[in-house]
């Protein structure tokens, strides 16, 4: 019988990787991207309980700092702030927020 946390690690990464390659192509991450990534892989929806929303955006950040690590964004001078710019515009919006968010929200 396998660990459980070893489980749901082999499942982050297995999103996150997959998550990563859509930050190399030139297209948009999309919100039904980020949920088809998730779902292949943890092998089952955030309505079956298997990821949230909110895990969906952290394995999105973890695939955005690996890219940026070891991709083509150097950021050694101010030319390479454009294409940081580009990939942040094709980022999806983080606008899903929890019940207990907009209960402890304190500004509206």
């Amino acid at each position: 019988m396998s660990d459980l946390f070893d489980t749901a690690t082999a499942a982050e990464r297995r999103a996150a990787v997959i998550l990563a390659d859509r930050l190399r192509a030139t297209d948009p991450i999309t919100r039904a991207d980020l949920n088809a990534a998730m779902i292949e892989g943890f092998g089952g929806t955030d309505a079956d309980g298997f990821w949230t929303q909110r895990d969906s955006f952290e394995i999105l950040e973890h695939a955005l700092a690996h890219h940026l690590q070891f991709g083509p964004y150097p950021l050694h001078s101010l030319d390479d702030v454009g294409a940081a710019c580009d990939l942040l515009d094709r980022l999806p919006t983080q606008t899903v927020r929890s019940e207990d968010q907009i209960e402890w929200q304190q500004m509206a």
